[in-house]
């Protein structure tokens, strides 16, 4: 049976030798972006780290594995297939046990505490997009580019200076984490279960146990 997180070799490679590894989500390119356009600007952004001397690394779900590192054929998949799902940490295992393809997003940034240029897709619905990223980046645990001001250059910029920087990246993991709901399955649960108990002590007119509990 395959492991449940697969790393490709490069990327392995990459964490042997101490090479900076530049993580990319892949909502963008499945849910963010048409097709072929998302896929496009995954490959140029993954030309753009290898310029800088790191190895990009874009993370999905494939055939019941989360895969760090995609390959092209992985990424038009991701791109062209309308059966993959948006994926966050509330539903992650539930598409790996099910085997069903999946696009991360920025969720796991914030809940892993890891450090991320961000780039916001200008035409998503409510600008989503753009009031995720600010969030990451206000609380200092991201860099934010919107797509009007980019360029090859800047963001190589970009990545140079944050890579160069251990103390750097180690903060804005820090500040990322903070953005994170840890314990949000949690925190959902117990509201639902203050709903219906609130529910049922309306129908008994206050007469249950869990009426006299409050």
């Amino acid at each position: 049976m395959e492991a449940s997180i697969v790393i490709r070799k490069e990327v392995l490679r990459a964490l042997e030798t101490g090479r900076p590894i530049v993580a990319l989500e892949s909502s963008f390119i499945a849910q963010g972006m048409p097709y072929p356009d998302g896929v496009t600007c995954a490959l140029d952004l993954m030309k753009v780290i290898l310029e800088c001397n790191a190895e990009p690394a874009v993370i999905g779900v494939l055939e019941g594995a989360v895969r760090v590192g995609l390959n092209q054929t992985q990424i038009d998949y991701i791109g062209s297939s309308d059966e993959v799902r948006k994926v966050s940490r509330r539903d992650l295992a539930a598409v790996v046990a099910s085997g069903q393809p999946g696009a991360t997003t920025v969720s796991e940034l914030a809940a892993l505490g890891k450090p991320s240029i961000l780039i916001p897709y200008p035409y998503a619905a409510n600008s989503h997009q753009k009031t995720n990223a600010l969030a990451l980046a206000r609380s200092g645990g991201a860099r934010m580019i919107l797509q009007e001001d980019l360029s090859g250059g800047k963001l190589a910029d970009l990545l140079e200076g944050d890579m160069n920087d251990r103390g750097a990246l180690e903060e804005m993991g820090r500040q990322a984490r903070t953005v994170g709901r840890h314990n949000a399955a949690e925190v959902i649960v117990d509201r639902l279960e203050e709903l219906v108990s609130d529910k049922a002590c309306r129908r008994s007119g206050g007469k249950t146990a869990e009426c006299a509990k409050k």
